[in-house]
């Protein structure tokens, strides 16, 4: 009895001991890994977001295109929606691979409008449309929190865990991301693209190696199959690389090893962009005379034809519908799209039209952040020789220069990949005000104050964080201030259409973006008169884009003004103003 009973002690206090160093270790991990916990924590908020909004929101006018487009182009038809890389609308694609989606023969010897395409596409799937707009976007989510994933990584690798947090924090509160985020477009994925270049280029010139190299190659070729536009920033990119280049022996390099290592970034690159495109080269080949819309302001003969020789034999390694469709991007798109801005209408564009877009669509405590933060930033790399800030500073203002160059002034979201930058600066910031330990209480209060007003900014939008500005844009409506996709995407005709079932109704005069989907919720349309008096119908739906005027440059701006001047009985989603013209 007396051994059995010491045997059971020893036992107990055996477990007892094993559980105690289970919790110990337990506890060590949580704290190791805090930060880590933390960060995916914010993630999976921001996903289940995401998630949330997608049954509140239809397609946006954006994806109705793109979504068809990605599905042919993994069946090999790379020549439609051509005006994008492939990349992005193929991974959005990828989901319906395992679904019954349907896709209309496509005779390679016509040409069709990518509106003709998508049009086809949605109707002949018309029988499982919410799923087709529902698993699209699921792989665009993953994107947006694999960003969030490599903020963290970046903004801890320069200052540490609790400003990779912080930074975290502040990207899964912005409206704009949020907004933007489930988009089935190339705004995110270009952002993750360009952050990830960045990294690997200071990686790259702090330790300069074939691996590193290698990377730089890899996360150029990447950038360049998200977006065509970030062709445009080659010269910055290759400048320091250039540098490295000449001044290697001064450095302490062999030239001849870091010309290798170049070549070597050089490969991956056109490799990366060949994936994107199968490696497939189509036999057709273009010449630059098709884009010369008579501006061309090379005239010399030899320089034209030894032009038009390189711009050959470029598409020999690079695929050919990659070299058109940048070329379509650069040179013909450019100013095609009117854009409004305070009231304003112009198809040049402003210099200061990001600015401005970025007062009014970012919510004011990251606004004062990102000021402050930059303000910051500028301070410790001149007076304290921080080179830490370079690789942020120098990508953020060399994109932000030439977007507010760009003469396409149809949206925020073309600003997108300068936000990570800020976020980064904005939690290091934060983080450095924390580290003032006689001001800890006040630095907390402060901090407290800015994801707190964050926070409500983040609810107090949901679910309409495309059509979001701050309280900057409070004296008139949103669509005298910005247009186009800051104002009206599209994806709120689900919305309408449940608004006025809702009220007994199944037709409505409308002026809006939506791409036939109102038949697809059973709301027959007509055309809204510019002359309310005129409706047919008991209600007039004009969307935000067409009161602000710009939506088509071919029309009258002030075509739908008398709307103006009435007071909408229902806005909905912020972008659609619905008025009741019949009792």
């Amino acid at each position: 009895m007396t051994v059995s009973f010491a045997w059971r002690r020893t036992r107990f206090t055996t477990d007892s001991y094993c559980t105690h160093a289970v919790t110990r270790r337990v506890s060590e991990s949580i704290s190791h890994y805090r930060a880590e916990l933390i960060c995916g924590l914010l993630l999976v908020v921001m996903g289940l977001n995401f998630l949330s909004v997608l049954p509140r929101k239809n397609l946006t006018l954006d994806e109705t295109i793109h979504i068809p487009a990605g599905f042919y182009n993994l069946h090999g038809n790379l020549g439609i929606n051509i005006e994008h890389p492939p990349l992005v609308k193929m991974l959005s694609a990828l989901p319906l691979l395992f679904t019954h989606t349907q896709a209309p023969a496509v005779d390679p010897q016509r040409e069709y409008s990518d509106y003709q395409v998508a049009q086809n596409f949605w109707r002949a799937n018309d029988a499982h449309y919410e799923a087709l707009t529902f698993w699209p976007r699921v792989p665009m989510i993953a994107i947006a929190l694999l960003l969030g994933a490599l903020i963290f990584f970046c903004a801890r690798r320069l200052f540490g865990a609790r400003a990779a947090v912080l930074a975290v924090a502040l990207y899964a509160l912005e409206p704009t991301v949020l907004a933007h985020g489930r988009v089935v477009q190339t705004d995110i994925p270009s952002a993750l693209a360009y952050l990830l270049l960045s990294f690997a280029l200071y990686s790259y010139l702090q330790t300069p190696n074939f691996r590193h190299a290698l990377y730089v190659g890899l996360s150029a070729g990447l950038a360049l199959s998200t977006k065509f536009s970030m062709v445009a920033l080659a010269p910055l990119a290759s400048l320091p690389l250039l540098g490295l280049f000449i001044f290697a022996p001064r450095l302490g390099q062999k030239r001849g090893l870091v010309a290798a290592q170049l070549a070597t970034a050089t490969v991956a690159l056109i490799m990366v962009v060949n994936a994107g495109y199968f490696f497939h080269h189509s036999a057709q080949r273009y010449t630059l005379s098709l884009y010369d819309n008579g501006s061309s302001t090379v005239t010399h003969q030899p320089v034209r034809e030894l032009a038009t020789k390189a711009f050959t034999a470029l598409q020999y390694i690079i695929p050919a519908d990659f070299i058109h469709g940048m070329t379509r991007v650069l040179i013909l798109n450019q100013g095609r799209s009117t854009a409004g801005l305070l009231g304003m209408y112009s198809k040049e564009g402003w210099w200061y039209y990001f600015p401005i877009a970025f007062a009014l669509k970012t919510a004011i405590p990251f606004l004062l952040l990102s000021v402050l933060s930059t303000l910051w930033a500028l301070w410790i790399l001149f007076r304290k020789r921080d080179e830490r800030v370079l690789v942020l500073l120098v990508p953020m203002f060399s994109y932000a220069a030439l977007a507010m160059m760009a003469s396409t002034n149809i949206g925020i979201r073309h600003l997108l990949p300068v936000y990570p930058f800020l976020f980064i600066l904005g939690g290091a910031f934060l983080d450095h005000l924390l580290s003032y330990r006689k001001q800890r209480v006040l630095m907390a209060g402060i901090l407290a104050v800015v994801l707190g007003w964050m926070g409500i900014e983040a609810i107090r939008a949901y679910p309409d964080y495309v059509t979001y500005m701050n309280e900057f844009a409070s004296r008139a409506p949103h669509w005298y201030y910005l247009s186009d996709s800051n104002v009206e995407w599209g994806d709120d005709v689900k919305g309408l259409a449940a608004y006025l079932h809702e009220r007994g109704e199944d037709t409505v005069s409308e002026a809006i973006w939506g791409f036939e989907i109102l038949e697809k919720y059973g709301i027959r349309k007509a055309d809204a008169p510019s002359n309310p008096a005129e409706a047919m119908t008991r209600y007039v739906a004009v969307g935000a884009s067409f009161l602000n005027g710009s939506v088509n440059p071919s029309r009258n701006p002030n075509d739908y003004a008398a709307y103006r001047e009435l007071k909408p009985e229902k806005i909905i989603g912020g972008s659609i103003y619905v008025y009741r013209i019949r009792q």
